[in-house]
């Protein structure tokens, strides 16, 4: 991002919010593909 010359606060606070958001997502997403399954299914 320094190279394409952006802002330096934008590229630190980019940065540091991608590394934490990138640890948090990946089970949040598996919990809530796990909850669908594991939810009994509607009687039609």
């Amino acid at each position: 991002m320094m190279q394409a010359n952006y802002n330096k606060s934008l590229a630190v606070g980019t940065a540091c919010s991608v590394g934490t958001l990138g640890i948090l997502v990946p089970p949040s997403i598996m919990l809530v593909l796990m909850a669908d399954r594991l939810v009994p299914q509607r009687r039609r």
